[in-house]
């Protein structure tokens, strides 16, 4: 399976493309932790390299939440709403207990697309604690 790049996730999720040389170097460390971290359970590559680029974009969006965080250095929490035009849509706070491993995947939209996949994974075996 060939290594996952910075290009892979800007393709995957556009949102967070970037030119910010520290930010890159940022990305590339989260993609080897997704890599190392989800290495099997999925049926097929596709959803494995899914998974772990979800799991890199989250990794990515606490990140920029940390820079992009108010002055007292706190991070601004999980995603509890969103509202797009007219509409809006509530959340309930993502549970820490039910989390993957401290990873906090419920406190970003990306976090939630990789539970999602790990939970129709068919094993969790590859899930380095």
């Amino acid at each position: 399976m060939a290594t996952l790049t910075s290009a892979d996730l800007f393709a995957q999720y556009p949102e967070l493309t970037t030119t910010d040389a520290d930010s890159l170097i940022r990305i590339g460390t989260f993609l080897d932790i997704a890599e190392q971290v989800i290495v099997v359970g999925f049926s097929t590559t596709a959803q494995l390299t899914r998974c772990q680029l979800a799991i890199a974009a989250h990794l990515t969006a606490l990140a920029n939440s940390d820079t992009c965080a108010s002055s007292s250095g706190a991070r601004s929490g999980a995603v509890t709403g969103r509202t797009r035009g007219s509409r809006s849509v509530q959340y309930s706070a993502p549970d820490s207990g039910q989390d993957l491993r401290g990873f906090a995947l419920g406190s970003t939209r990306y976090g939630q697309i990789a539970m999602m996949l790990l939970s129709g994974a068919q094993h969790r075996r590859g899930v380095v604690s």
